[in-house]
């Protein structure tokens, strides 16, 4: 689903498909799907709590960063 300001016209749409090259934010949402169904699970995870699942949606979301570069705040 396109966002506000695409539908609006105030941002361009991003590529629908991407055979043969991936950008920067399709590389890291796949790097953090890993990271918090796969790689911490098998470890027994580190974050856990309302603040923490906070500060993790935001660094994906929002500032469009890999998961596993967030400093452990606890």
């Amino acid at each position: 689903m396109k966002s506000f300001s695409q539908r609006k016209g105030l941002k361009p749409v991003k590529n629908v498909m991407q055979i043969h090259d991936m950008d920067q934010d399709l590389r890291i949402g796949l790097w953090n799907a890993l990271t918090t169904s796969y790689w911490e699970t098998a470890s027994g995870g580190y974050l856990s709590g309302t603040m923490e699942r906070l500060f993790r949606t935001l660094w994906h979301e929002y500032f469009k960063e890999p998961i596993d570069t967030l400093s452990p705040i606890f």
